[in-house]
């Protein structure tokens, strides 16, 4: 996997021991083969569809990836950003993490053709395909994979991707002619597979030519929420020396820019402050505005002077949006979820990590609509409550619940004010959406109908960036 990136993004003319280095962040990462941490990679596309790859690896200096990156934006026409998410068990928070809260336009599954689909591989297909993103399978080493060997993996993830939870039409490119019937056909029942070797980089020219061709399935949408107030979800914060507290995230609706007064929180009292935006970066480029579906990183101060924006009071699932909005920050939240896989049963009182867009956090089940109790496969009204501090979510995000080898996946309903007990208006919320899936307007998983539809716009075109006006993640 980590041989694929490299050589999709980074130089060309690599050995696999050079480039298995190329994609690692931390030297722990390099020393035991696994990558822990979420990382972003660009390369990019010029007029005549030749590849412009970055010059120096993820672990490289600030300064040397500025300066990279730099380059490929203005020798590019079109931007690609991939980002690479953890593979092993071990880190599989951090990878629903970044497909929650990266908001991709695609999602590309890498497969080791001699190691078959393992049980990894099983849960990041299962989590790609329940939030209903495009896929796109790679499968890797065929150099080293035995013929035997090769077909069954193919038939597996083929197996896989058209079975009826899934329903995926797998599509095996094999020349050029296949790669035009997979991007006339862009959507999220065609999943192309790509059949690919590192070392001698067979089949790579077909890969190449269809990231080439890539365009948002969703554009229509980003351009309708120009419009709209801005919304941008804080992922990581770190001190730049001289500058101060950098911000770093998806804008997700409107346009940011530095000329507006905007609000950040909820900070942990659940209040939020008024912030200007001094300065922004997109692909560690200077720009005046960042548009919705772009990933940029900003530098901002509070309004009132006499407070002081501290880097340990700002966390990851935070927002800064246009006082239009109103925000407002929530504890308790009512979902109609769709159990995956839950060993037992599930009761109230019951406890999982929520993954919302960029927010991680524990919460508690605290009533179950029509029913005591949830096992594998059955759905229902649900009301959460975090269980450490307020977080700022709206109704249609979708989100994903775990907790051991449990898993769900579901969508935010209603926002309930902490001291809104109503059954009758818990009751009427859920008659509301039995008949909008009894209606048909739900789509079926494993069997049991809900929609798994991301509402937030991904990240698109690179609009920041004049020079390059299609990015693709």
């Amino acid at each position: 996997m980590y041989s694929v990136i490299a050589i999709l993004c980074v130089i060309k003319a690599l050995t696999i021991g050079i480039s298995f280095t190329q994609v690692f962040v931390h030297r722990h990462e390099a020393a035991n083969g696994r990558t822990s941490c979420i990382s972003q990679h660009i390369m990019g596309f010029n007029e005549k569809k030749e590849v412009v790859h970055q010059l120096v690896p993820a672990s490289a200096s600030s300064a040397q990836k500025t300066k990279s990156w730099r380059d490929v934006v203005n020798k590019s026409r079109s931007l690609l950003t991939l980002i690479d998410l953890a593979g092993h068990e071990k880190y599989l928070k951090t990878t629903i993490a970044g497909l929650t809260g990266c908001y991709p336009d695609f999602a590309l599954v890498v497969v080791g053709a001699n190691m078959g689909v393992t049980k990894m591989t099983k849960e990041h297909l299962g989590c790609v395909i329940a939030l209903d993103l495009p896929l796109i399978c790679v499968i890797t080493k065929t150099d080293i994979a035995p013929d035997n060997v090769l077909q069954q993996t193919k038939k597996t993830l083929v197996r896989i991707l058209e079975s009826k939870g899934a329903r995926r039409k797998a599509i095996e490119v094999r020349s050029e002619k296949d790669v035009d019937t997979c991007v006339a056909n862009l959507s999220s029942k065609i999943c192309p597979m790509f059949l690919v070797s590192s070392v001698n980089g067979t089949g790579l020219e077909f890969l190449y030519s269809y990231l080439s061709r890539l365009r948002p399935l969703n554009e229509m949408l980003r351009e309708q929420s120009l419009t709209s107030p801005v919304e941008f979800s804080i992922d990581e914060t770190f001190v730049v020396t001289g500058v101060g507290l950098i911000l770093s995230g998806t804008v997700l609706q409107g346009t940011l820019d530095t000329s507006a007064e905007l609000v950040m929180g909820p900070f942990g009292t659940g209040e939020f402050k008024k912030v200007q935006v001094k300065s922004i970066h997109c692909k560690r480029t200077p720009v005046e505005v960042c548009t919705a579906g772009n990933s940029c990183a900003i530098s901002v101060r509070l309004v009132n002077r006499r407070e002081q924006l501290r880097r340990i009071d700002v966390r990851r699932g935070m927002v800064i949006v246009d006082p239009a909005i109103n925000p407002r920050s929530v504890r308790r939240f009512l979902a109609e979820v769709l159990v995956l896989h839950h060993p037992t049963t599930i009761k109230l009182g019951y406890q999982a990590v929520i993954h919302c867009g960029i927010i991680r956090q524990t919460a508690t089940m605290t009533r179950i609509l029509r029913d005591e109790f949830l096992r594998t496969g059955d759905r229902a009204q649900v009301e959460f409550k975090f269980i450490m501090r307020p977080e700022y979510i709206k109704p249609g995000q979708v989100l994903i619940f775990r907790e051991g080898n449990t898993k769900g996946v579901g969508r935010v309903v209603k926002i309930l004010e902490d001291d809104e007990d109503s059954a009758e208006a818990l009751a009427a919320v859920s008659a509301a959406a039995a008949a909008a899936a009894a209606a048909g307007a739900l789509p079926a998983v494993g069997g049991v109908a809900v929609d798994l539809a991301i509402p937030a716009p991904s990240a698109a075109v690179d609009a920041g960036v004049e020079a390059n006006p299609n990015d693709t993640k």
